[in-house]
């Protein structure tokens, strides 16, 4: 079994997520980043599918890069008193990364105390432990 440590605090790993999912208060929102193809190859359950491609295309932008998302994520990013969680996630955790270094470049209301991570390892640790 594969098991992938944080190497940031940006990151959390498989068996702290299926913790946050156990307790529900309240639920992470789950953002999966991969192309279309791999989502329809198989998900996390409840995840929104938001591709890296797509918010690239609107880099540098807070209104064009947040309209990607489904309303809850949106609220979630951009309410500063908001504490749920967003965990992005990909093949393997780089372009998770990259999503959310797109977000937190774009000076978004909740900066610093936004709680959005990128997956450690990605679906691919994700189904090794699941």
């Amino acid at each position: 079994m594969m098991t992938h440590q944080p190497a940031t605090e940006n990151e959390i790993v498989v068996p702290e997520l299926k913790q946050l999912l156990k307790q529900n208060t309240p639920a992470p929102l789950l953002v999966d980043v991969r192309e279309s193809f791999e989502y329809e190859a198989g998900a996390i359950e409840g995840a929104c599918h938001v591709p890296l491609s797509a918010l690239e295309e609107d880099l540098g932008n807070q209104a064009d890069l947040l309209k990607h998302f489904p309303e809850a994520v949106q609220v979630a990013l951009t309410d500063q008193s908001s504490a749920q969680p967003i965990i992005l996630y990909c093949k393997k955790g780089g372009r998770s990364m990259r999503a959310l270094e797109a977000l937190r470049a774009v000076s978004l209301p909740a900066g610093e105390d936004c709680q959005a991570r990128s997956l450690a390892g990605g679906y691919e640790a994700w189904s090794s432990i699941i």
